[in-house]
């Protein structure tokens, strides 16, 4: 009987040991979760900044037709119409070196499967293109405006607009950059105040991409440049 009993009583010892060994690792356990989890507490804000610049590149492709039964026919007209809207340019104040002459294409109504002899449309058509590329974008606007002259010369114009082109975007950058940067902190600082915390460090930083657009239809030489970005601040 005494060896049942002491048999008990080491039962019962090495399980209040093993009880505390449980009760001592958990409270381990959860105080290093805790501790991990203050340590990994962020918030997530995006910062904002936009800049409005005026474009200072064009590019204004001009486009014409012409068409005519002979190939002879077609290819003077061709060099007349491309001198006609290169004279017209240079009158608005443009400089030859601003202008480049595509080279046209010619098509032959007559190679189609589906052409009809008795058609009343001409048997070859050409498409004759220039393009301006100046930083007078203003001039380019002005000139647009006047480009229908250009008809009454017999000079048959495609539809085109100009393309306005802000090329100093890696100089504005850095404030930009800066700016959207400082936006993000004191949101992310309004957030740590509301919720009782502080802002610690950045855990992790997307710059975003830099977009850029007209401000208006009518007037697409000006632009607004706009960046977001996305910051993980830890806060504790």
């Amino acid at each position: 009987m005494r060896i049942l009993k002491d048999i008990r009583d080491s039962e019962i010892f090495f399980g209040a040991i093993f009880l505390l060994s449980v009760i001592i690792f958990s409270f381990t356990v959860s105080g290093a979760v805790n501790d991990f989890n203050s340590r990994n507490r962020a918030v997530s804000v995006k910062g904002l900044s936009e800049k409005i610049v005026e474009a200072d590149l064009a590019l204004w492709p001009i486009s014409s037709t012409a068409t005519s039964n002979s190939l002879i026919e077609i290819h003077a007209k061709i060099s007349e119409d491309q001198a006609a809207i290169k004279n017209f340019l240079i009158e608005q104040g443009f400089k030859e070196n601003e202008i480049t002459t595509k080279q046209p294409t010619i098509q032959d109504r007559q190679a189609n499967v589906y052409y009809e002899n008795n058609s009343n449309q001409l048997r070859y058509i050409a498409d004759i293109g220039l393009l301006v590329k100046t930083n007078k974008v203003a001039l380019v606007k002005k000139a647009m405006q006047k480009s229908a002259d250009l008809i009454s010369k017999n000079i048959s114009l495609g539809n085109s607009s100009a393309e306005y082109i802000f090329s100093k975007l890696n100089d504005v950058k850095p404030e930009m950059i800066e700016e959207a940067t400082k936006q993000a902190r004191i949101a992310a600082k309004k957030f740590a105040q509301d919720s009782g915390s502080r802002i610690k460090g950045i855990k992790h930083a997307d710059q975003g991409l830099f977009t850029m657009e007209p401000i208006h239809y009518y007037n697409p030489e000006i632009i607004k440049i706009r960046v977001v970005t996305n910051i993980d601040y830890y806060i504790k």
